[in-house]
């Protein structure tokens, strides 16, 4: 900072928030910096020139400047800002603080050592506890006086009264008996599925307190299957979330399973101990297939508790030793798969609070895939519990991504392309032989509409940049697939001499191939490409997501895509077509995207539409139309059009499909694209760009409808 200068921080819309934040406390011998004396003012100027850091390449284009100014000058600075012709708008900063603690339970140090085992994560502290999810606890019951179980237990049930027997010589009905503990287990576990959390007293749980439902199936450490039977039949009956069961027999009992694929039906999640005899057989219900089989390791590392079954029936292991709970009138140590099972209860709880729209059969699979790996020697199933790396694959599954549209488009390459093939081009009256890729431009977008039938002939990805400003990332890229050439598409108002520049000096020979507008320039590149010469498809050149489309199927059809306007034939465009004379016309989108004049304009021998009634609809139309015999489809937002462009270089590479989906209402309007695809055997897929551009609940609705 220069010494006569005010402290200016230049940041973007998206980090206000981060730049703004104070810390609450600071480590022993530092102080915090005395600003009692200063204020902030914020000012956003009309051109963004006027800022010095225009900003990482997102979205925001706001530009920012924060002030320090002494107290008593805060309104003389304001008014003088306010003035200012550049300034856009002038706000007086505020403070803003961490929310985000540690648990304040006196005796969450005893528990540390299994949460770390299960990774927690450090956005655990900021996250709302699992309140709007019931786990039964089908147990010896719970202490329902326990100060750190009461706020959180709802009505539950004890199977070993009959609650409903009139007594004869009285005439009056009994008194429904109370789940009440008086073993300690079920109080144990009911603690690790649910302590109530930062509540300055006792102990935490994964969930930080979710509803639990106490249900007496035993009195000790032994009792019926038949009593275990009915208690679920309770918790089914009163539609629980998550059924908790640290039990089981070695007894295959047709009525248990019964009961457990009752849950099941009723989209119920069962959680079982694998049991404590520290033997290789088959426990019940925790073998039932519907069911999360839970082993135990040793607290703090990836060996098999010496209890602990073990074999092909169990899922997931966790800590299972030295295991800090409540028990009845307080807290205790107990060893065991059971608690292994709480921890595992609880854990899901928490992920359903957060991603409510996972169906049982996701959510056993965000558990199992989530795991840390264990040694195969161990017996434990999947591996051990890990809830940050379940939590990842929540919100990245099967899905490509970066930060914005360019980070993506290089996630795609990277993720589709190990390396390139060398190939023939020939553009501009000259010819090349090497290994291309193909770049344009982010921000204009029609230019870059007609990349995707070039990159599928030189099977090379697509790279976009943004603001022309050529990255290390696009440069490292461009090394990894050890390119030779790059194709820029469009003019220097799309891609301009800078950005060809850089290239240059980096060694890379730069090929560009453009017209002077979005027509020409798609003109342009299907006259470099080997095209059939007796067919082609017209899209709109006025609105994209028709043509994206459409230009992941373009090239291995061996068609070229020419844009038409709505109404009319761009002169260059109807003279070349005249020339071609071409037999079949493939028309992309119904007559209010491409009228019927422009149709019969065409002169082509036939003419056929595929079209829908919205641009979800005529991509649906289109997959049906030119899809491949791949079983996998790319899914892209349907409302900005770049990560359909960069996916379609992947899926015309593959000789795969690709098709446009809405941010919502999947289910409602668009479930019968994904049937479909299911009947198609179309049931591998990839999601292209981030949560903005497919929300994490789309996704999983995807993979509900393609998989189960």
């Amino acid at each position: 900072m220069r010494n006569a200068a005010p402290l200016h921080t230049w940041f973007s819309v998206a980090a206000i928030v981060a730049v703004t934040i104070v810390l609450l406390a600071l480590p022993d011998g530092i102080a915090a910096a005395d600003d009692s004396s200063v204020d902030r003012i914020i000012v956003e100027y009309k051109d963004s020139s006027k800022a010095s850091l225009q900003g990482a390449e997102t979205e925001p284009s706001k530009q920012y400047d924060v002030v320090e100014v002494p107290k008593d000058k805060v309104k003389e600075k304001m008014e003088q800002l306010e003035n200012d012709p550049s300034v856009a708008s002038v706000e007086k900063d505020g403070r803003i603080r961490l929310f985000g603690q540690e648990s304040n339970d006196p005796l969450y140090h005893q528990q540390k050592s299994f949460f770390k085992d299960i990774h927690l994560g450090s956005k655990w502290v900021s996250n709302a506890s699992a309140d709007q999810i019931t786990v039964a606890v089908v147990d010896s019951g719970v202490d329902l006086d326990h100060p750190d179980l009461k706020a959180n237990l709802v009505p539950g049930f004890n199977a070993l009264h009959d609650n409903s027997q009139e007594n004869e010589e009285s005439g009056i009905q009994q008194k429904e008996a109370v789940p009440e503990d008086h073993y300690g287990h079920g109080t144990h576990v009911a603690g690790l599925v649910g302590a109530e959390t930062s509540n300055n007293l006792g102990v935490a749980s994964v969930s930080k307190g979710t509803n639990i439902m106490p249900i007496k199936v035993m009195e000790g450490e032994e009792g019926w299957i038949s009593d275990v039977v009915q208690g679920i039949e309770y918790a089914i009956s009163k539609d629980v979330d998550i059924i908790n069961l640290s039990l089981g027999t070695f007894e295959n009992k047709d009525q248990l399973k019964d009961v457990i694929e009752k849950a099941e039906r009723k989209g119920i999640l069962v959680t079982a101990a694998a049991g404590n005899d520290d033997v290789d057989r088959s426990v019940f219900p925790a073998a039932y297939q519907s069911v999360i089989s839970v082993g135990s390791t040793n607290t703090g590392s990836n060996q098999r508790a010496d209890f602990s079954n073990y074999g092909d029936f169990i899922d997931v292991a966790t800590p299972g030793t030295s295991i800090f709970s409540t028990t009845i009138d307080g807290y205790k140590y107990l060893d065991g798969t059971s608690m292994s099972t709480g921890i595992v209860s609880s854990t899901m709880a928490s992920l359903m609070e957060q991603y409510p729209y996972l169906s049982p059969d996701q959510m056993k699979e965000v558990i199992l895939e989530g795991t840390s790996s264990l040694p195969s020697s161990v017996q434990l199933g999947k591996g051990k519990l890990n809830l940050s790396q379940s939590v990842q694959y929540v919100l990245t599954n099967n899905r490509v991504a970066g930060t914005n549209s360019v980070e993506t488009s290089l996630e795609i390459a990277r993720s589709g392309w190990d390396s390139l093939q060398v190939q023939s081009y020939k553009a501009n009256g000259k010819s090349w032989k090497g290994k291309f890729v193909v770049m344009a431009t982010g921000d204009k977008f029609p230019d870059s509409l007609s990349a995707t039938p070039l990159a599928n002939h030189l099977e090379s990805p697509i790279l976009l940049i943004s603001r022309n400003n050529i990255t290390s990332d696009h440069l490292n890229e461009l090394n990894r697939l050890d390119a030779d050439y790059v194709i820029l598409v469009g003019g220097e108002g799309a891609v301009d001499s800078h950005a060809e520049q850089r290239l240059r000096e980096e060694g890379y020979e730069t090929i560009r191939v453009h017209g002077d507008s979005r027509y020409t320039t798609a003109l342009e590149v299907s006259k470099t490409l080997p095209f059939n010469q007796d067919e082609a498809i017209f899209v709109t050149g006025e609105n994209f997501p028709d043509a994206v489309s459409v230009a992941a199927y373009a090239e291995n059809a061996g068609m070229p895509i020419l844009f038409v306007r709505e109404n009319r034939i761009p002169s260059e465009v109807e003279q070349y077509v005249q020339q071609k004379g071409y037999d079949k016309a493939t028309i992309i989108g119904g007559p209010n995207v491409v009228s019927d004049t422009v149709a019969n304009q065409l002169g082509a021998g036939s003419t056929i539409r595929v079209n829908g009634n919205n641009r979800y609809k005529t991509s649906y139309e289109v997959l049906k139309h030119f899809s491949t015999s791949s079983d996998r489809v790319y899914y892209a937002t349907g409302e900005k059009h770049n990560d359909a462009l960069t996916g379609g270089a992947w899926a015309g590479k593959n000789n795969e499909n690709l098709l446009l989906i809405p941010p919502e209402d999947l289910a409602k309007d668009y479930a019968n694209h994904l049937t479909y695809a299911r009947n198609k055997k179309m049931t591998s897929y990839k999601i292209l760009g981030g949560p903005n551009a497919i929300p994490v609940s789309t996704a999983w609705e995807i993979d509900r409808l393609l998989q189960y």
